[in-house]
């Protein structure tokens, strides 16, 4: 899980996006684009779709996109409990491979769009975005003002989402029987690891500082 941040300005209400995206170029691109075209804006980036899921039953956002596949999981397994989590908040699906029965198949469960990784499809992303916030904007401020959560997470969500972290980092040192770990899934894992603790507690920082 990454969860980044951006100070918002005064005067001016922020928009909250969340990118379900294990795939850490992509991750940031698509952040770039967001940050680029409709600051200020909050974005939660998680790389697992359980904690997409967990995040929307917290936070409320203005949308939500997502890839595909999460860790070799189909987001079509998914996107029944994220559009009932989410009520009527866009949902677009922005994956690597272009499949109209996909397509068809994920906007018919609650899929709002769908798009490829196209450069040009990118491009015109922002536009896309903007389309889909402007729709029904009555329902998803009727579901804003229902709920109590704060858009960012507590400190009480964010030492559970640290305490998972750390069992993650235990798990390393007991490799399952009969197989035998490579240096290398190791390392990976661990820097994995070390982002997302880094992330964590820039974000604790900033919750702090709102107080």
């Amino acid at each position: 899980m990454i969860i980044s941040q951006k100070p918002t300005k005064k005067n001016k209400r922020a928009r909250y996006a969340l990118l379900i995206e294990d795939n850490a170029n992509h991750a940031e691109l698509i952040t770039e684009i967001l940050d680029q075209y409709f600051s200020p804006i909050v974005i939660h980036t998680v790389d697992n779709i359980d904690y997409g899921l967990e995040f929307t039953e917290q936070t409320s956002y203005d949308i939500v996109l997502t890839d595909a596949v999460i860790q070799d999981e189909p987001i079509t397994m998914h996107i029944a409990s994220l559009r009932k989590n989410v009520n009527h908040i866009p949902i677009i699906v922005i994956s690597g491979h272009g499949d109209e029965t996909l397509a068809s198949e994920l906007v018919k469960n609650g899929a709002t769009g769908y798009i490829t990784k196209t450069q040009d499809n990118l491009a015109k992303l922002p536009a896309l975005i903007e389309h889909y916030m402007n729709q029904s904007p009555k329902m998803r401020r009727r579901k804003v003002s229902t709920q109590t959560c704060s858009a960012a997470p507590t400190a009480q969500q964010l030492i559970k989402k640290i305490d998972d972290l750390i069992q993650n980092t235990l798990s390393l040192s007991q490799p399952q029987r009969n197989k035998r770990p490579r240096i290398a899934d190791y390392q990976d894992n661990l820097k994995s690891i070390c982002r997302q603790m880094k992330k964590l507690r820039r974000l604790a920082v900033e919750v702090t500082e709102q107080k």
